[in-house]
């Protein structure tokens, strides 16, 4: 996933999580646009159960030690899962959370095909 923004109208926030199958570490990435409503800390604790339930219960992460989220408001429902990633508004986060173990080989190839 590769986001092109001048870096003084995006805000970068960054956590560790233990993933529960492995006792790996996984950082997550959180971003979002200056001045913009999204809350971080609610998207990671969301990012942070999504993730725990989906490694608990269908299977491990296997896309390395990151998962990175640019979450935007009024998307209009174009969001984009990428492996280990996903640009989406807050109400699809768990779905697109999900594409990370499911369908990881069937992709849109372009956001508007999605």
């Amino acid at each position: 996933m590769l986001c092109i923004v001048a870096s003084n109208l995006v805000e970068h926030h960054q956590v560790l999580m233990t993933l529960p199958d492995t006792a790996n570490q996984l950082h997550l990435d959180t971003f979002k646009m200056t001045g913009s409503v999204e809350d971080l800390v609610m998207i990671e604790s969301n990012l942070n159960e999504n993730i725990t339930n989906n490694a608990m219960n269908i299977g491990p992460y296997i896309h390395g030690n990151r998962f990175t989220t640019l979450p935007w408001s009024n998307t209009g429902g174009r969001s984009m899962k990428y492996d280990g990633g996903v640009t989406t508004e807050f109400g699809a986060l768990k779905q697109e959370v999900f594409h990370s173990w499911f369908a990881r080989g069937l992709k849109s190839a372009t956001q508007n095909d999605s």
